[in-house]
């Protein structure tokens, strides 16, 4: 009985199937860096002179979310080029 290369080996084909897109790695990277200015601003907005109470307030969480889930979305789209 002749078996293939194919049927042999026990590990599937892992090579790419193309290389990965110029485009959505930079789009990528640029929305998670875009992300980190968004996540600074409302984690520390005094590093842009934004600091108007001493306190944390609602928006301050709700922006400093939004820039996690845009570093988080930045991550995916480079990691899925």
């Amino acid at each position: 009985m002749k078996t293939s290369e194919k049927e042999k080996s026990l590990s599937p084909d892992t090579t790419p199937e193309a290389a990965p897109s110029r485009f959505r790695v930079r789009l990528g990277l640029s929305v998670t860096l875009l992300g980190f200015i968004v996540f600074l601003v409302g984690a520390r907005p005094e590093l842009f002179f934004l600091d108007r109470s001493p306190v944390v307030g609602f928006v301050q969480i709700a922006v400093f979310l939004v820039g996690l889930a845009l570093i988080c979305m930045g991550g995916y789209v480079s990691l899925m080029a």
